[in-house]
């Protein structure tokens, strides 16, 4: 079991090698939950409550989903019926989402993928993190998204908060941070709710690929271009969200 020192190897100035543990600390910790061992969650999905009610359970992604149809087809639905808060469009298949959850989230080192499901195992929606920075610690939060509109109202603001208690306490991050389309207002709204706020405004261009792939980058495609849509960048240091400094657990 890897085990995270904490600052110590930072007090002793060796903040090369501090980096290299805490990158084998949280890779470490993300590739147990991928293999369905649960222990950096307590030995359980983290409970998502509101009101004192436990209304949720947040659960990691692991590689039976790719063998589960149905997991597949959530995943391949829910971004097809969202498409429009992403900077990329493109078809959606089932084949294409398998390819992604193996090679973009399974085998990524850090990157986390988790569902949210009620207390009865229906699913709701999924919610990550992603492209950590070790030097530094901050992760960004990843693929927040609600699939079903029909259960749990109100509870993706706390099911965000969940999961960034835990980023904090558990993986000792001193900073989450995120990008979030512009004209997405409702997003924005349930950051802020979470304690995020915007920090700088990235223009963005359109980029369309051979096969007809929508893309919204940060690179002008043409002299003079303008830019039709733009990142809103938002950070939460810990001290704002949990008003302290606390160790992972050994």
């Amino acid at each position: 079991m890897i085990t995270w020192p904490g600052t110590a190897a930072v007090r002793a100035g060796n903040a090369i090698a501090m980096a290299a543990t805490y990158e084998q600390y949280v890779t470490g910790v993300f590739s147990a939950l991928k293999r369905g061992d649960l222990a950096a969650f307590g030995g359980a999905p983290l409970p998502v409550v509101m009101s004192g009610v436990r209304v949720a359970e947040i659960s990691p992604v692991t590689a039976a989903s790719l063998d589960d149809p149905a997991h597949v087809e959530y995943l391949a639905r829910w971004r097809q019926e969202n498409q429009r808060w992403y900077p990329e469009r493109f078809e959606i298949t089932v084949e294409g989402t398998t390819r992604w959850l193996r090679n973009a989230v399974l085998q990524a080192p850090d990157r986390l993928l988790a569902w949210l499901q009620t207390p009865a195992g229906e699913y709701v929606g999924h919610l990550g993190l992603f492209r950590c920075n070790f030097a530094e610690r901050h992760c960004e939060i990843d693929s927040i998204l609600r699939g079903r509109a029909d259960l749990l109202p109100g509870a993706m603001t706390p099911a965000v908060q969940t999961l960034m208690d835990w980023a904090f306490t558990a993986l000792d991050l001193h900073e989450l941070r995120l990008k979030v389309m512009t004209d997405n207002p409702r997003a924005i709204r349930l950051y802020e709710r979470t304690g995020f706020t915007p920090t700088g405004v990235i223009p963005l261009y359109k980029k369309t690929l051979p096969d007809g792939t929508l893309r919204w980058v940060e690179e002008r495609q043409t002299p003079g271009q303008d830019s039709d849509r733009s990142y809103t960048v938002m950070r939460c240091p810990r001290l704002a969200r949990l008003g302290g400094l606390r160790q992972p657990p050994k």
